[in-house]
């Protein structure tokens, strides 16, 4: 028979804290300090990705300036990368890098028209399919943390290059209502 205070004890060791993930990886300060500074307006952070470092916290893999964006685009279709003609030049770049990278978070202002003029913050989440399966289970397990911490994120789940595409991104993040002429 198990005493009160045992089930007491097991009870209260079987939360996770609020703060971490499931897979216990923290998010760093740092994070969350360059996510509000991209945010804010008239920013000169063109987009943000983030990774899993050691296991144990996400960290920032890149932070790419408005300025650099027409470098790194030259860069990128030097290499036969090919520029979709709905997207702008700076979500280009962005999905030049994640196509060619291990399992990464991506923040990035995407702009699109309901009846408006609409534009809001995408968490991309990719995950191509030359990851592993720990890496896909710490990516996946992480997420919501992220999400958390990152205030005004809308988060989207790619997995391939069709679901990484501008106007999926969009659609997912304006739940469908984003219209395309």
């Amino acid at each position: 028979m198990i005493a009160v205070a045992d089930t007491l004890q097991l009870l209260t060791n079987t939360k996770k804290p609020a703060k971490m993930a499931m897979s216990g990886i923290g998010v760093s300060s740092e994070v969350v300090d360059a996510y509000n500074e991209f945010k804010k307006e008239k920013s000169p952070i063109a987009f943000l990705i983030f990774k899993i470092h050691e296991g144990k916290s996400i960290i920032i893999d890149a932070k790419v300036m408005n300025s650099d964006v027409p470098t790194e685009l030259e860069s990128a279709l030097s290499t036969g990368f090919s520029k979709l003609p709905i997207e702008s030049d700076k979500y280009a770049v962005l999905r030049s890098k994640l196509l060619n990278s291990p399992p990464r978070y991506a923040a990035i202002t995407v702009d699109y028209k309901t009846d408006t003029p609409q534009n809001k913050v995408a968490l991309i989440t990719w995950c191509g399919d030359n990851a592993t399966v720990k890496e896909r289970m710490l990516i996946s397990s992480t997420k919501d943390t992220l999400v958390k911490k990152l205030e005004g994120a809308n988060p989207h789940q790619a997995s391939d290059q069709q679901e990484l595409e501008y106007k999926e991104v969009c659609d997912s993040i304006s739940k469908g209502k984003a219209k395309w002429n």
